[in-house]
């Protein structure tokens, strides 16, 4: 089932409108983002040592006296611009001034100071690749499904005697069979399971058996007028079986004895099964959770206007009443090939079933009719080949509701494209800038504060200053005597035209 598959922004409705929001692209592009959002993880994680470097100098800084080792912390903090650089500083500042140690102990104690501020870089240049790493979670849409791009939507139907509608009815119904076995059974785990939104539909089943004891004839109670009755009719043949069945449906009793083995004959010569479908349709979001009758699907295109749906939704109704696939349809056409019990028939001899296998087979054919309707409401967006086969007719959507959901119908990702969630981008990118602007802001606004309202706190704006590297710089020369000129910028040094670098 090929599918053209929408790019760009959409928005997935099982997720709600802003969490549903995604953007879909091809596998490329997506790298391409991927690889974008660890640059810009990697460059986030440069800003935000920008700030924790900045409040930790400010949170240092101190007018009391202090020994060496708290002042090349405070450079360090001021002129390491990455962590990269402040962890190897930190690292080997004890290793640099071990010579005036008096001990080892003066070394262990200035390697726990010298270490700690190690650790805490290091954390910073760790944290922010493993986000990146982690940012799938976030921004990879929590459904990895994509909208299909509508082709010539609408419903297919027969329009004459040809053999083509037939053969293609049969080949979906083959589809159906395929996969109701490998993904509608309990603990399936089969790969191409993931080729509808929702493999296996939710269901639940009801069984009852009757009075076993009673015969069954004919009455006025056999003709529903509440429901679709179809008879299926199991012919045995020649099968035989190696062990008796009790199943009422497959039931091998009679005996059959050659010299070497014991063979059970069937119990029937032909045996027969009624099966009556009906559906239901509920307003889950009404007063009161109203429902139709319990009725066939064709009485329900009559009672669905009783439960106050909107236009959209009485347009969901609508295509699927006029898709729905019932036990019939699951059988015709496939003959044995249609009963699980011919997994278990090897030439003319069936293995051993339990007495509940018909239970199994009706089970089968309902999934069946679950996946013919995902199926067809899948075609219905998508359209058939172009030009259309002889015979075949294309209903088109008559309401502007119908036109709306062909363009509403998702699948599975197919693996050539990748959608991301809106909300997860735009809080990475969100939370990011915000990180980039504080780093660049956070100096000039602290200090401004520092300057107009908290004086007494002054002395962090002019340590801050000094410790800048163009300042260190300027005081070493002016200690060698070398000339400055006056500046203006504490954190810019000047030189005269006549001065020498001499230390």
């Amino acid at each position: 089932m090929d599918a053209e598959v929408h790019t760009g922004i959409w928005i997935n409705h099982s997720l709600g409108p802003v969490a549903g929001t995604t953007i879909t692209l091809p596998l490329l592009n997506g790298y391409l983002l991927v690889s974008a959002l660890s640059l810009f993880f990697i460059a986030v994680g440069s800003r935000f040592w920008k700030i924790l470097s900045f409040v930790s100098h400010q949170l240092n800084a101190t007018q009391k006296a202090t020994d060496v080792q708290h002042h090349q912390h405070q450079a360090i903090l001021r002129n390491a611009e990455t962590s990269v650089i402040a962890a190897k500083e930190f690292f080997v500042l004890p290793f640099a001034r071990r010579r005036g140690f008096q001990g080892s102990s003066d070394f262990r104690r200035s390697a726990l100071r010298s270490w700690g501020w190690t650790f805490l870089a290091l954390v910073n240049l760790c944290v922010w690749p493993l986000l990146a790493l982690f940012s799938s979670y976030i921004t990879y849409s929590a459904e990895d499904d994509v909208l299909i791009r509508p082709g010539a939507c609408g419903i297919v139907s027969d329009n004459s005697s040809a053999s083509v509608f037939p053969k293609a009815f049969l080949n979906r119904t083959v589809i159906a069979d395929v996969h109701a076995r490998n993904c509608y059974r309990d603990n399936a785990s089969s790969t191409s399971c993931h080729i509808f939104v929702r493999t296996p539909l939710p269901r639940s089943i009801e069984y009852y058996l009757g009075d076993v004891e009673s015969l069954w004839y004919p009455s006025q109670e056999f003709y529903r007028t509440d429901a679709n009755l179809a008879l299926i009719w199991l012919f045995p043949n020649h099968v035989l079986s190696l062990d008796p069945i009790d199943d009422p449906f497959f039931g091998f009793h009679a005996t059959n004895s050659s010299k070497e083995l014991t063979f059970y004959e069937a119990d029937n010569l032909v045996n027969v099964m009624a099966c009556s479908d009906q559906g239901q349709l509920c307003n889950v979001h009404s007063q009161g959770f109203q429902c139709t009758s319990l009725t066939s699907v064709t009485v329900l295109e009559d009672e669905y206007f009783k439960l106050g749906l909107n236009p959209t939704q009485e347009a969901t109704v609508r295509l699927i009443t006029n898709l729905t696939h019932e036990i019939d349809d699951s059988i015709g056409g496939r003959g044995i090939s249609a009963l699980l019990a011919s997994e278990m028939v090897m030439g003319l001899v069936q293995d051993f079933l339990p007495k509940t296998q018909w239970m199994a087979e009706v089970r089968h054919w309902f999934s069946m009719g679950l996946v013919n309707l995902q199926y067809e409401l899948a075609k219905y967006a998508i359209g058939p080949p172009s030009p259309l086969p002889k015979g075949v007719l294309l209903q088109d959507p008559q309401t502007p509701q119908e036109l709306n959901l062909c363009r509403s119908m998702k699948l599975p990702n197919p693996g050539q494209y990748q959608s991301f969630s809106i909300l997860g981008l735009s809080t990475i990118f969100g939370v990011g800038a915000l990180i980039i602007i504080t780093s660049l802001i956070i100096e000039p606004l602290a200090h401004h504060a520092f300057t107009k309202f908290s004086i007494r706190n002054d002395f962090r704006r002019r340590q801050w200053s000094l410790d800048g590297k163009l300042q260190l710089q300027r005081m070493a020369y002016e200690h060698v005597g070398i000339g400055l000129d006056h500046i203006k910028l504490p954190t810019i040094s000047t030189q005269k035209k006549n001065d020498k670098h001499v230390l």
